[in-house]
């Protein structure tokens, strides 16, 4: 399964304990969902188009190996599975999606 974030839309200001952000999910190149976080500390946000891919898409992700944190193994689960796709993205050059929204703001 390939799932990706798409349409992805970081709000740092708005970040305090997580990460603020937008963002279309895709599964194998097809909309899926909406996910989201408002940046105080609660889980993800996802809303599913349908059931049938929110439940192929938990399965996925449960199925994936735990990650190693401070010493404790942590199960992954679709909220921390897209919390790593943030992390993904945030990591990714900024040089490139400045210019775009420099071009934005000149118009």
């Amino acid at each position: 399964m390939r799932v990706e974030l798409k349409n992805f839309e970081h709000h740092p200001g708005q970040s305090e304990e997580t990460e603020c952000f937008n963002a279309q999910l895709h599964i194998n190149g097809i909309f899926a969902a909406t996910a989201h976080n408002n940046g105080r500390g609660e889980a993800n946000e996802i809303w599913f188009a349908n059931k049938e891919l929110e439940r192929q898409f938990n399965d996925f992700c449960e199925a994936q190996p735990p990650e190693s944190y401070e010493g404790m193994e942590l199960p992954m689960n679709a909220d921390f599975y897209v919390s790593r796709l943030v992390d993904r993205e945030l990591e990714k050059p900024k040089s490139q999606s400045r210019r775009r929204q420099s071009r934005r703001v000149r118009k």
